[in-house]
């Protein structure tokens, strides 16, 4: 797994660099010219001073005098020169400015669309660059700082070790780790804040779906012939390994779902699909939910653990008491969804069911009272 992270921070911090040392030199140049206007006007000013008293103690211009005044003309027109030195650092290092924001802005501009991080800084760069020579920011550095923020854009990339298509990622409990399923492949677990890789499990014939455990100490798998695996995530190995129910073709659906107090995991049972409950210690069967006419879709536990709801491509939503004694599950109610059931969710109450048919009609079912039927609200 190679995770693509981009600090641009280091880069920011050389730009900011060069920018002050260009500064810096104008600033230099500006202030060598100034001190030395200043120079040859108080060298001029003494001169000037000094043949004035000449002239005026011997009451006529000397030839003294006459050369002092000379040397003050000169040094006054020097002076000069270097005022209109002056004069004219002050612009063109503005200019130069100018001229650097508009760049570093434009620069942010064309890099917007495929990298708006880096759109950022170079913004900001254009920015502090005219702010710095006392002018206002230009409008399309502050166009494309804007742009670039509201876009959204990814804070962390992660790769993939193994090749082929990603068939499922899913956050753990906490938000502190992440899997993905690489389709008939292996399953990977990053560690969501430093994007590194922490493990790669590889179940029998690849992977066909992935779930975590309320404790994300565990991850179960199902692998391409149906079978499960619990593996514990300390060692990166295998902890439960239950063979396919029977023989044949692996079933339709692939889903898992742990139950909220980690104890019982539910899956497809048998290729037909039917779905059973296992305990997750050692495998063993809990409970056979059958009466679905076609292979379970969707399953989900209730918040408490006590049901199970389940759907089916044959028009059914079924409610399990999921804490029936071990042996075949007993089917508490049947609701009719003509369209079949492709997903479910129960609310974290347990008061209401949302479903999901296979024509795209979301409906809310109040599921409160065990006892009763479930009624559409």
């Amino acid at each position: 797994m190679c995770p693509e992270r981009r600090h641009w921070w280091p880069a920011l911090a050389a730009l900011g660099l060069l920018l002050a040392l260009v500064a810096a030199g104008d600033l230099y140049l500006a202030g060598q010219a100034t001190t030395t206007a200043e120079q040859l006007r108080v060298v001029a000013a003494t001169a000037t001073a000094s043949a004035a008293q000449q002239a005026g103690a011997r009451g006529t211009a000397t030839r003294a005098g006459q050369e002092a005044a000379a040397v003050a003309g000169a040094m006054t027109a020097s002076a000069g020169q270097a005022a209109t030195a002056v004069a004219g650092v002050a612009p063109a290092a503005r200019a130069l400015r100018a001229l650097r924001a508009a760049t570093l802005a434009d620069q942010a501009r064309r890099l917007l669309g495929r990298d708006p991080e880096l759109a950022i800084l170079l913004a900001m760069a254009a920015i502090s660059t005219t702010i710095a020579a006392g002018d206002p920011p230009l409008p399309q550095a502050e166009s494309v700082l804007h742009a670039a923020i509201q876009r959204p854009w990814p804070r962390l990339i992660l790769a993939t070790a193994a090749p082929g298509r990603l068939a499922d990622v899913r956050y753990s409990p906490s938000g502190v780790r992440l899997l993905a399923v690489m389709a008939r492949g292996p399953v990977e677990v990053w560690t969501v804040e430093t994007g590194v890789a922490w493990r790669t499990l590889r179940p029998a014939g690849g992977a066909r779906t992935a779930a975590w455990s309320p404790d994300e100490r565990s991850i179960a798998t199902l692998d391409a012939a149906g079978g499960l695996q619990i593996w514990d995530l300390e060692s990166g190995r295998p902890r439960l390994t239950v063979a396919p129910s029977g023989p044949g073709r692996p079933p339709p659906a692939a889903w898992l779902a742990w139950s909220p107090d980690g104890g019982r995991i539910a899956l497809p049972g048998d290729p037909a699909g039917a779905p059973v409950v296992r305990d997750a210690a050692d495998g063993h069967v809990l409970l056979a939910l059958r009466g679905h006419t076609g292979a379970a879709s969707a399953l989900a536990w209730s918040p408490d653990g006590r049901r199970l709801a389940t759907g089916s491509g044959d028009g059914t939503l079924r409610l399990w008491d999921a804490g029936a004694a071990a042996g075949r599950g007993a089917a508490g109610a049947v609701v009719a969804i003509p369209a079949g059931m492709v997903a479910l969710a129960w609310r974290p109450d347990g008061a209401r069911l949302a479903t999901v048919a296979a024509d795209g009609r979301v409906q809310l079912w109040d599921v409160a009272d065990s006892a009763a039927a479930p009624r559409a609200v």
